[in-house]
C-alpha cells in the first residue's frame, strides 16, 4: 500500500512538472505584467483614464496600469509627501507648470523625445506645463484658455449687433453700460454687463494677468524681479476698478464669484458677457445647466484689447499634461512610460476629450480638421483658441506659486474693495512678492 502511495506521487510530481512544457508556455515566459502607476484624477469621466486602460489590453497585458486616483487639490499634497519621503510608488504624475516648477528635481527629462520638428507640431504653448529649468519632463495632455463670452440675444435686446463682440476696452465699456438692465423696474439691477471670476482662489490672480498682458506688462522681469506694479500694472488695475465703479457694470459681487459661479450667473442669463475658461462653452450649450434664452445664443472670441496699439489680445492658459518622475527612470520604465503616454494622448484620445470634456487639443493639425471645423458645436471654440495663439499666450508660474498667490491676491482683492489705493496695493504685493522669492 505504501508503494503504490509512493508511485502515486511521483506520478504526481512528473505531471506538474512536465505540463508547462507541454502546454507551450515555459517557467521562465509565465511573467508578471510590468506595472505602470499614474497619479491622477478620478478615472470616471476620464478620458485618459480610459485610454490607460485601453492600453492594457493594446499590449496583451503585457503592460498593467496602476492609476493612483486623487482629487485635484491633494494631487499637489501626495507628490510633496511621496517625494519627501524618498517613496517610488509614482511613475507617471498629472502636472501643470506651477507643479512642474515645484517638482522638476524629481521629473526625468525626456528633451530628446521632442526635438525641433515634433514641438512644431504643437501649440506653441503646449509643453508649458511640463517644461521647467530649461527641459521638457512629459506630454501635453490638453490646453485651455481664457476666453470672451456674449449672449447674442441680449445684444440683440439692447439694440447691439450681435456679430460683433467688443474687441477694445472703450468697446467693452460701451457695451457693458448698455447691457446693464434693470429689467422688471424694481428700480435694482438684475442683468449685468459684464462677470469676471474674483474671488481669492487663483481666479483674482488669473483676471489680474489677463489684463496685465494686454497693459503689456508682466509679474516678473526676465532676472525675476517683480514689475507688476509698474504703470503697465497699475492700468490693468485700474481697467478692472473703472468698470466695477466708474461704469457701474459689473456687480460688485463678483469679488467673491469663482469660476462656476460666474458660469451659473451668466448661464442663467442674469450677465451679458463674460470672460471664462473653455469649460464656459460646453456648459453653455447643456440644457442642465444653462437656461433657454442662453442656449444657441452664445458667441465666443478673444479678449479685448486694452491698448491696441501695444497687443491686439492677450490670455492666460491652464494647460495639463503627464510628468514621468525619476522613480520611473529608477525602474528602467522610462521608455515603457514614454510609450503609455504616446497612447493616452494620441489623436484619438485629444479628440474624445475635445467632444466629452471641452478640452482642447495640443495638436495643431486638429485645428485645421475638416469635420471639426464644419462642427457647429466644436468650430467657434476651435477658432477662437487658433486666433487667440497669434497673441500673447502665457501663465505666471513658480515653485512658491500658493505663497505668491496668496500675497498677491489679498492686495489686489484690498484695493478693488476700496480699501487701499491702487498703487499702494500694487506696491504692498510686489514688497511680499520680492520677500518670498528672495526666501529666508
Amino acid at each position: 500500500m505504501r508503494r503504490r502511495s509512493w508511485s502515486y506521487g511521483v506520478l504526481l510530481l512528473v505531471i506538474l512538472l512536465v505540463t508547462p512544457f507541454l502546454s507551450g508556455a515555459p517557467l521562465q515566459a509565465q511573467q508578471q505584467p510590468l506595472v505602470l502607476r499614474v497619479l491622477d484624477e478620478g478615472p470616471i469621466g476620464n478620458p485618459w483614464a480610459k485610454a490607460a486602460s485601453e492600453y492594457e489590453r493594446v499590449t496583451s497585458g503585457r503592460v498593467r496600469v496602476e492609476w493612483i486616483s486623487s482629487p485635484w487639490p491633494g494631487i499637489q499634497t501626495r507628490l510633496a509627501t511621496t517625494f519627501a519621503a524618498g517613496d517610488t510608488s509614482i511613475d507617471i504624475t498629472k502636472t501643470w507648470g506651477g507643479w512642474t516648477n515645484e517638482f522638476w528635481p524629481f521629473f526625468h527629462a525626456i528633451d530628446d523625445k521632442w526635438p525641433a520638428r515634433q514641438r512644431a507640431t504643437l501649440l506653441t504653448y503646449a509643453l508649458h506645463p511640463v517644461a521647467a529649468a530649461g527641459h521638457v519632463y512629459g506630454v501635453p495632455r490638453h490646453v485651455t484658455l481664457y476666453y470672451f463670452y456674449w449672449n447674442k440675444k441680449m445684444f440683440q435686446e439692447a439694440g447691439l449687433d450681435p456679430t460683433k463682440p467688443p474687441q477694445t476696452y472703450e468697446q467693452l465699456v460701451a457695451m457693458c453700460t448698455k447691457l446693464t438692465r434693470d429689467r422688471d423696474g424694481d428700480g435694482r439691477i438684475d442683468q449685468w454687463g459684464y462677470a469676471e471670476s474674483m474671488d481669492v482662489a487663483s481666479p483674482m490672480l488669473n483676471t489680474f494677468e489677463r489684463w496685465l498682458y494686454r497693459a503689456g506688462g508682466d509679474i516678473l522681469d526676465a532676472r525675476g524681479n517683480p514689475v507688476f506694479n509698474d504703470r503697465r500694472g497699475l492700468r490693468a488695475l485700474q481697467a478692472i476698478y473703472d468698470l466695477i465703479y466708474t461704469h457701474k457694470c459689473i456687480d460688485p459681487g463678483a469679488l467673491q464669484l469663482g469660476n462656476p459661479a460666474t458660469r451659473q450667473v451668466f448661464n442663467a442669463g442674469r450677465v451679458a458677457m463674460m470672460s471664462m475658461w473653455g469649460s464656459g462653452w460646453a456648459e453653455a450649450q447643456d440644457p442642465t445647466r444653462a437656461s433657454k434664452d442662453v442656449i444657441g445664443n452664445v458667441g465666443v472670441t478673444i479678449l479685448p484689447a486694452l491698448d491696441p496699439s501695444i497687443v491686439r489680445s492677450a490670455t492666460i492658459h491652464g494647460s495639463e499634461g503627464y510628468a514621468i518622475t525619476k522613480a520611473a527612470a529608477q525602474r528602467g520604465v522610462v521608455e515603457e512610460a514614454w510609450k503609455l503616454l504616446q497612447y493616452m494622448t494620441s489623436r484619438a484620445v485629444q479628440l474624445e476629450a475635445l467632444k466629452t470634456r471641452g478640452y482642447m487639443p495640443p495638436s495643431l493639425a486638429l485645428y485645421a480638421d475638416p469635420e471639426l471645423t464644419r462642427d457647429p458645436s466644436l468650430a467657434p471654440l476651435l477658432a477662437a483658441t487658433a486666433e487667440a495663439g497669434r497673441h500673447p499666450v502665457k501663465r505666471f508660474v513658480w515653485s512658491e506659486y500658493p505663497r505668491l498667490e496668496d500675497a498677491i491676491e489679498s492686495e489686489l482683492q484690498a484695493a478693488l474693495r476700496g480699501r487701499k489705493p491702487l498703487q499702494a496695493a500694487l506696491d504692498s504685493a510686489a514688497t511680499a512678492v520680492a520677500r518670498i522669492l528672495k526666501g529666508p
